[in-house]
């Protein structure tokens, strides 16, 4: 399947009925990125802490958007993009990572975009999440991941299978 060039996902809403749409990302998406990045409740959330340079992420993502074994998508909801979900692909796995715009924060669309987008890889998927980020563990864990050990850097890994 070449992930690049997939079908859009998309989930019905709860809260909104509206679907959650996947697209993938492009350059002109390159300064809301920027923007979602480096807001501090991300920075906390991140492996990294540390502040993005705006050209250190131009170069990320010009890497990451050329790259076959990263997915990166845009989730939205009614045309308006509400956050960002990558896949990177490994040979047996693929690791997991979001970030829901801050102003979506709290709304309940961590755990739709999680389930529509896992749809789209067909191997096993691995989510690594630091202790105190008790909202994504939450929504990992509502989206059907399973916990399991924590990392010698202190990460929680969760696991995904499709059934």
């Amino acid at each position: 399947m070449d992930l690049h060039n997939h079908q859009r996902g998309s989930e019905q809403h709860r809260s909104t009925a509206l679907p959650i749409e996947l697209r993938p990302a492009t350059v002109a998406d390159s300064e809301r990125l920027f923007h979602w990045a480096n807001d501090p409740e991300t920075r906390r959330n991140s492996i990294n802490p540390d502040p993005i340079p705006w050209e250190k992420h131009v170069a990320w993502l010009t890497k990451r958007l050329a790259d076959p074994d990263t997915l990166l998508l845009i989730a939205q909801v009614g045309g308006e993009p509400i956050g960002v979900v990558r896949f990177d692909l490994q040979p047996d796995h693929a690791v997991i990572s979001l970030t829901v715009a801050p102003e979506h924060r709290g709304k309940g669309y961590a755990r739709p975009i999680i389930e529509t987008a896992c749809r789209l890889v067909s191997r096993p998927i691995v989510a690594q999440i630091l202790p105190h980020n008790q909202r994504s563990i939450a929504a990992f864990t509502g989206a059907g991941f399973q916990m399991g050990t924590k990392t010698a850097s202190g990460l929680i890994t969760m696991y995904y299978s499709a059934k």
